[in-house]
């Protein structure tokens, strides 16, 4: 895989519910690619799991992407440490962003 790609593989389908397995780099170049195949399973009336335990890299538009669809009911599973992490502190500077 290309340093830059990041693979979306649905790994479980069923009628209620996807789980989609991440593997690379989530970032901004990406992220509306991921929005778009999380609303076209939840439109479909599925829960939505992501599979993040191959995401080896995301940035700031990775993490808010993330986020944005946890809030929506997407659930993150198997999440790396340092995912979790840039998460709560993409979180953080938006509560911060959002005080000023």
């Amino acid at each position: 895989m290309s340093g830059q790609m990041l693979r979306i593989t649905p790994e479980r389908e069923g009628r209620r519910r996807v789980v989609l397995k991440l593997e690379g780099r989530l970032v901004s170049l990406w992220t509306g690619i991921l929005n778009a195949e999380c609303s076209r399973h939840a439109a479909d009336g599925r829960e939505v799991i992501l599979d993040l335990a191959d995401v080896v890299f995301l940035d700031c538009d990775g993490a808010s992407v993330l986020d944005r669809l946890r809030s929506q009911g997407v659930s993150l599973s198997r999440c790396p440490a340092f995912v979790k992490e840039l998460i709560d502190e993409t979180c953080k500077q938006s509560e911060t962003d959002g005080q000023r």
